[in-house]
């Protein structure tokens, strides 16, 4: 098997990238040591793809290989590895998969909780003030606006007005 994976390479780097690889695939799986050479044939593949795509053994390709072992070898996205190891996900996608796509479903999910937390804490608050048909929208020309006077900038500063336009959304401050 290790000649196998040493198969026309001389670096130390990339053959200890594909038993790392190879471990990752075969984390205490009995039911494939039977289908060892394939696994092992998958690993190899992987590697040379992403040898291919950098051309050196630089920490660009250190860091693309140790991220397919984290994902790969990770308990919680063994989804993963079962698609890999199936062929529903191809080597090559495998060796050019983004770290998003990689994701398990339950890391997803939180990635995209974070994501919507993010977006509600910075939204800005709607302008609720007076509605008046005194201003006129920049943008669709339409009087039907609402403002509010707030104080930006220091208190001998006059009041900034800020308007919403109740038709198109536009937002637009008054001076």
């Amino acid at each position: 098997m290790d000649s196998i994976l040493r198969y026309g390479i001389r670096d130390e780097t990339r053959l200890k990238s594909r038993e790392l690889l190879l471990k990752s695939l075969l984390p205490n799986n009995e039911e494939l040591k039977d289908d060892i050479f394939r696994v092992v044939k998958l690993a190899v593949e992987i590697e040379k793809h992403i040898f291919q795509e950098f051309q050196n053994t630089d920490n660009k390709y250190k860091t693309r290989v140790r991220s397919r072992i984290a994902n790969l070898s990770d308990e919680q996205n063994a989804s993963l590895r079962y698609r890999v190891l199936k062929g529903t996900v191809t080597v090559k996608e495998i060796a050019t998969m983004s770290a998003e796509d990689m994701a398990s479903d339950r890391m997803k999910q939180m990635r995209q909780q974070f994501h919507d937390e993010a977006i509600a804490a910075n939204l800005l608050p709607e302008v609720f003030g007076t509605t008046c048909d005194l201003l006129k929208c920049p943008k669709c020309k339409s009087n039907t606006c609402t403002y509010s006077q707030v104080q930006i900038e220091r208190a001998d500063e006059p009041m900034t007005t800020l308007c919403l336009c109740i038709t198109c959304g536009y937002r637009w401050r008054y001076d």
